[in-house]
């Protein structure tokens, strides 16, 4: 029953996947998620249902388009395959319960918001919006589980507000070194994770973010002036502490 629960998780979590490419590609472009079919970005050609199949379709296709043979970004089933793992990952720790389906949701829409920020220094609205609603779900979860105990919606609130006044003085007098869209995110990531949890979140996202602002600089890919996508790592960070610290 385990395995078959778990091979599930995987094949959901591929097919999620494949959907996050989706919305990786248009949220930035301003397109529609859910009509318009998908085409292949250089010949404009319709993808047939087989050839979207997830990881199997790239295999079999050896990451080139059917009609037009233009390289297929590796970037596809990269996510696929992220998303599988890190849901079995949520598995084997919250198996299947309402945590589970709530860091599952919240771990997919940080995999988009941490590859728009990279590849577009950007944060969209709705993506903020909906990791909220699963922030508030989280506290309510746990709001009902400890008998309507106050507390766990004051330590989320609280940090809610402190973290976005801590980020948007950051915004504010670093000129430029903080964005607009990791301010507006840091709220909902302090409701879910509590005071004490999102000290280690942002500690966690930043030294991430320094060793790779570090490496760019020593291959000469930047420099101390160069925009970082704190939402990438910022991701990171909520992921590595869902794991470890909830």
């Amino acid at each position: 029953m385990a395995i078959a629960i778990l091979i599930g998780v995987i094949l959901v979590g591929l097919a999620i996947g494949s959907f996050l490419n989706v919305c990786i590609y248009r949220i930035p472009r301003q397109e529609s998620i859910v009509s318009g079919s998908s085409h292949c970005t250089s010949c404009n050609e319709k993808i047939r249902w087989y050839d979207m199949i997830p990881v199997l379709s790239y295999i079999l296709l050896k990451g080139k388009c059917r009609k037009c043979g233009a390289r297929i970004s590796i970037k596809y089933p990269i996510v696929e395959i992220l998303n599988a793992v890190l849901y079995v990952c949520l598995f084997y720790k919250y198996q299947i319960s309402n945590d589970f389906y709530i860091f599952a949701i919240t771990t997919s829409i940080f995999i988009v918001i941490a590859m728009i920020d990279y590849e577009h220094q950007i944060i969209p609205n709705r993506l903020i919006v909906l990791f909220l609603l699963m922030a508030i779900l989280y506290r309510m979860n746990w709001f009902i589980k400890l008998d309507n105990n106050y507390l766990v919606l004051s330590d989320g609130i609280i940090a809610a507000f402190a973290a976005f006044v801590v980020f948007f003085l950051l915004m504010t007098f670093s000129g430029g070194g903080m964005g607009g869209g990791d301010v507006k995110l840091i709220f909902p990531v302090g409701l879910m994770f509590g005071v004490e949890q999102i000290a280690y979140v942002v500690l966690v996202s930043s030294v991430l973010a320094s060793i790779f602002a570090i490496i760019l600089i020593i291959a000469k890919k930047a420099n101390r002036k160069t925009p970082i996508p704190f939402g990438t790592f910022l991701a990171m960070g909520v992921y590595i502490m869902i794991l470890v610290g909830m």
